[in-house]
């Protein structure tokens, strides 16, 4: 008969050696400090803030849109800009009439060359 040569009435026979806790080791290669990494990517929300150039943009995360903390332009400056516009809506306006009389001429001259041609081909 095969007979083990485990002991089999010892009562921790099979027991591994307890491992040491293991220490957090941070997979970023940023190597940030457990402050800065539980800030970075902890789950406390913070404001969400964003620089492009001088412009400084904050999530608001009730309504979830971004918000100016200052505007980037003075109120002079808005208001030249606004000036601007309104100029520019004027021309714009201006231009589209005179296209509009410049289509229609062509239009005009274009019938009136095709009457001519229609005469002059049933008089013959």
């Amino acid at each position: 008969m095969f007979r083990s040569k485990l002991p089999v009435g010892k009562k921790y026979a099979f027991l591994t050696k307890r491992a040491k806790p293991r220490k957090i080791a941070s997979r970023s290669p940023l190597k940030f400090s457990s402050q800065e990494f539980d800030r970075e990517f902890g789950s406390r929300y913070q404001i969400i803030d964003i620089h492009i150039g001088d412009v400084r943009l904050i999530l608001d995360l009730v309504e979830g849109v971004w918000k100016l903390v200052e505007p980037p332009i003075s109120p002079e400056e808005l208001v030249a800009l606004e000036k601007q516009r309104s100029e520019l809506d004027e021309d714009n306006a201006y231009l589209r009439a005179k296209l509009d009389i410049l289509f229609e001429l062509v239009a005009e001259t274009t019938a009136e060359a095709e009457l001519r041609r229609e005469t002059s081909k049933s008089s013959q």
